[in-house]
């Protein structure tokens, strides 16, 4: 993801995984809103934001 982006991971449903996504220490809010929903089954999604 991109550094500025935000994340709203609340309409994600996991079944046997979790979900790995740390917010930033610093975040911000002029960037684009990204929403992730739906149904996993077996996989793990993991959210990481650029680091530069």
């Amino acid at each position: 993801m991109p550094r500025d982006a935000v994340v709203d991971v609340e309409g994600l449903s996991t079944g046997w995984k979790d979900l790995r996504y740390k917010i930033p220490r610093h975040p911000r809010t002029d960037g684009p809103t990204i929403r992730i929903s739906g149904v996993m089954g077996y996989g793990r999604l993991k959210i990481r934001h650029a680091l530069r």
